[in-house]
């Protein structure tokens, strides 16, 4: 699994916006991702990644939220 999608995952499975410092843990604590060299997944590391999707995760201070809970279309 990539980190945008354990990402996905975990604000899905909890069904509200969490800060990167929420959801790390998580994803470490289920090895949703593992990094290349084994270390666990940083927060910061997950505020890059969503910053590198913004058609997935929007950032409304601390919290990443997904862009499809607030897409009308769906």
């Amino acid at each position: 699994m990539t980190l945008h999608a354990a990402i996905i995952k975990v604000l899905q499975e909890n069904m509200r916006p969490m800060t990167s410092s929420e959801i790390a843990p998580i994803i470490n604590k289920r090895k949703l991702y593992i990094r290349n060299d084994g270390d666990d997944v940083k927060p910061q590391q997950i505020s890059a990644r969503i910053n590198h999707y913004p058609k997935l995760f929007i950032r409304n201070g601390p919290e990443i939220s997904l862009v499809h809970w607030f897409d009308t279309h769906q």
